[in-house]
């Protein structure tokens, strides 16, 4: 069977979301920084696996006073995003989004959504999201995201592409701040309800 020719109820019988972590003990941003990666991945036979979404995400404790800084030594989006929703002086939620965190202690990123371009336009890849920052939930105060091109290219369209980035984002409850950042307090009914949406478009009704 083509993968194109599956039907969203067969795709939803077929996934399965694998979640893999890692931490450096030694690298230049411990202690505490975690890259997670979760995979949507569809199981069409015993022989016959695909992964056809990757997410790349990176979960960080809170209150730290370097973790702006930090960021921005990690990544230029992850700068954004850190000058955005941190504190820079405690590194806590900064005032912009602090009546949308949660309840927890840390900060979950995510840095890449990647999906096979087959399966582009089925919402797969903001289902797998979905799932993947449900199954990250314990502990988040609030998830961050960049809803622009990650290659920074700004040629004609590219605010298209934003606009497009950015409703994708929201259609899954995150709320748009600035300089392109999206936040999303998991603990809302909102992502919640959008979830179980997605869960039922695919055939999986359950809790």
């Amino acid at each position: 069977m083509k993968l194109m020719e599956l039907d969203d109820s067969e795709i939803g019988e077929a996934m399965e979301v694998r979640l893999s972590h890692s931490r450096d003990p030694g690298g230049a941003w411990w202690p505490g920084y975690e890259e997670w990666r979760a995979t949507g991945t569809l199981i069409l036979s015993e022989e016959i696996e695909l992964d056809v979404v990757t997410i790349d995400m990176l979960r960080t404790p809170l209150s730290d006073p370097e973790l702006a800084l930090d960021l921005d030594g990690m990544d230029a989006d992850l700068g954004n995003i850190g000058a955005v929703v941190l504190d820079e002086e405690t590194g806590e939620p900064s005032v912009a989004v602090d009546e949308l965190v949660g309840i927890g202690g840390h900060m979950l990123i995510v840095r890449r959504v990647t999906c096979d371009p087959r399966l582009e336009g089925r919402h797969i890849g903001r289902w797998v999201v979905a799932e993947a920052i449900q199954a990250m939930k314990p502990g988040i105060e609030f998830v961050a995201v960049i809803a622009a091109p990650l290659d920074h290219s700004k040629g004609a369209g590219w605010e298209e592409i934003c606009q497009k980035l950015r409703e994708v984002w929201a259609s899954i409850g995150f709320i748009y701040m600035e300089e392109h950042v999206m936040v999303l307090n998991p603990d809302l009914s909102e992502p919640v309800e959008r979830m179980k949406d997605l869960r039922e478009r695919f055939g999986v009704r359950r809790d």
